[in-house]
């Protein structure tokens, strides 16, 4: 917000150009203009964040090793297992 009143203030006062206030602040000659033709400060809000990624996965979560998912793995043949099938 500095800025934009460094800018009104290095237009109107001063008397510099958009060109020699770009060059002396280091930004852009758009920004310099957009900065002028502002009426009020921008106001920047929160936005809500979006849910989290793993909601739909919190009952696998919450119950551990006990879900369907990790029963069906404990199930299976290890990989020693399997070389010996094959190797047979």
């Amino acid at each position: 917000m500095d800025i934009i009143y460094e800018i009104r203030r290095r237009h109107s006062v001063q008397k510099q150009t958009v060109t020699a206030i770009a060059r002396d602040m280091g930004i852009s000659r758009p920004t310099v203009r957009k900065y002028l033709n502002t009426v009020e400060e921008p106001k920047y809000e929160r936005v809500q964040p979006a849910a989290p990624k793993l909601t739909h996965h919190c009952d696998i979560l919450e119950t551990g090793n006990d879900s369907y998912r990790f029963k069906q793995r404990k199930n299976r043949p290890q990989q020693t297992e399997k070389v010996e099938i094959i190797g047979r």
